[in-house]
């Protein structure tokens, strides 16, 4: 009993090892997206104490939004990556552009090199976005999926945590905090060159059965063969012959005739739009400017950073949840909780501006409150489960085409809540911009109840059957 006891442990143990590993791409994407919140304010309309140059608004619009519409060209190539070179040797291989990226944002002033390092990035952001997820799910026992598929999330708030800190120690200065990105992209390489197996499934698609049950071995089972080889054989059949030859774009159309395809496509993509245009991703790469349109005039920087904080902190509580409460119940929570807050913040907005206020010490509190809580509800569910989600609702013989052609769409509604956040400060003011918020959160929150199916302590065969059981 004690031995096997210890077995679990040791075995749990080394899948949230190498989940944390496989997802250290996350956490470059979370600095990746955080970076203009601490560059911007230092560049636009002025320079800051070490900047040479400023930007006007339009250009710092593109500054921040390019790594989101060059992100779906990654989400395109790592989709037959994955399938064709393994999720492990993808997930080695997104650093490169990283390291690329970063490093010319900090050895050059010239804008033009800012803009094609902020597109290289956000090419690497889309090559990451969905191997970790795929790895994670394939790599672990279906007891630690539910938990480990959040690390994810996780890492992004943790790379938007660093460079937020990093923004506030180095006082502007990002050119020195683009080499010390470029850093944790050369470690992160290092690690997953010395610590990532390939993915078991991916294996035995192509008839490498003894490989795969060494990773089973060593990574989720310990030192017991009959365990492994029992996984083994659970999961062959789904690894049919069909599956051992690359993906070809005529099998990927015909699989997608079928409900166990389509249905998940479909529900993957809208869960998307509704989380990016809810401000999900607006409230990260312009923190600051977000604060002030919440209504919040003072210690923006702070606040910027505790919106970091407690991102992270509800993405723990995410992981949680996900696995004591499934998927559905979090993300039915997370709406209601987005809808609720931003109809405050919205109806706070109207009644400072009737006010001619947006500093009475009698409501000071209540933007900071809401728009905290608005940030922890949205992270419990919305900004969170889609991503962890991405790698287990679609077959095996088209998750990689399926999964990067979700997350590029993915981006590209996250670029356009991005890139027209300034225009629509303009033309809405911010009662408007909150009010569209506030709508897209609730048509989410109304999709998610009718549509979202439950996941959690099901086999990736079980999730399938459920799609091609279900009418319509």
């Amino acid at each position: 009993m004690a031995d096997e006891l210890q077995s679990t442990i040791s075995s749990n143990l080394k899948q949230v090892l190498v989940s944390l590993i496989s997802s250290l791409g996350m956490l470059q994407t979370g600095m990746v997206l955080g970076y203009p919140a601490v560059m911007l304010p230092a560049i636009i309309d002025r320079g800051g104490n070490n900047s040479t140059f400023s930007v006007n608004s339009n250009q710092a619009s593109w500054i921040a939004s390019l790594s989101s519409i060059s992100t779906p060209i990654g989400c395109l190539i790592c989709g037959p990556m994955i399938d064709g070179w393994g999720r492990a040797t993808t997930i080695k291989i997104i650093n490169v552009p990283f390291i690329l990226g970063w490093i010319l944002i900090a050895l050059y002033q010239e804008l033009i090199l800012i803009y094609i390092g902020r597109i290289i990035c956000g090419i690497a952001i889309g090559l990451s976005s969905i191997p970790s997820a795929v790895y994670i799910t394939e790599i672990t026992s279906k007891s630690m999926r539910g938990a480990l598929t959040i690390i994810g999330s996780l890492e992004i708030s943790a790379g938007i945590i660093i460079i937020y800190l990093l923004g506030m120690f180095f006082n502007d200065d990002y050119q020195y905090l683009a080499w010390l990105s470029a850093g944790v992209s050369i470690s992160s390489t290092l690690l997953t060159l010395c610590f990532l197996p390939e993915s078991p499934i991916w294996l035995l698609n192509r008839k490498k059965k003894l490989q795969a049950k060494k990773t089973l071995m060593e990574d989720q089972h310990a030192s017991d063969p009959s365990i492994a080889r029992s996984e083994i054989e659970t999961l062959a059949p789904s690894t049919s012959q069909e599956n051992t030859s690359h993906t070809k774009w005529s099998r990927t159309i015909v699989q997608l005739r079928r409900p166990q395809s389509y249905k998940p496509l479909i529900i993957m993509n809208l869960f998307f739009l509704f989380q990016q245009f809810s401000g999900i991703m607006a409230v990260i790469v312009y923190a600051p400017n977000f604060a002030k349109d919440a209504g919040i005039t003072g210690h923006i920087q702070l606040v910027a950073l505790s919106i970091a904080v407690v991102r992270m902190f509800s993405i723990l509580i995410a992981a949680w949840a996900s696995r004591k409460f499934g998927r559905r119940k979090p993300a039915i929570f997370s709406g209601i909780g987005m809808t609720i807050f931003l109809s405050m913040l919205t109806l706070n907005i109207y009644i400072q501006g009737i006010a001619h206020s947006s500093d009475t010490g009698e409501i000071a509190w209540l933007p900071v409150t809401c728009l905290l809580l608005y940030i922890f509800t949205s992270c419990v569910g919305f900004a969170t489960l889609p991503w962890s989600m991405i790698g287990e609702v679609f077959p095996t013989e088209i998750r990689g085409v399926a999964s990067g052609f979700t997350a590029c769409m993915a981006y590209v509604y996250s670029f356009l809540s991005i890139k027209f956040y300034p225009d629509m400060e303009e033309q809405l003011g911010e009662g408007g911009i909150f009010l569209f918020y506030f709508i897209a959160a609730t048509l989410g929150t109304v999709f998610v109840i009718l549509f979202l199916p439950e996941t959690q302590g099901k086999t990736l065969d079980e999730i399938g059957n459920d799609f091609a059981k279900t009418n319509g």
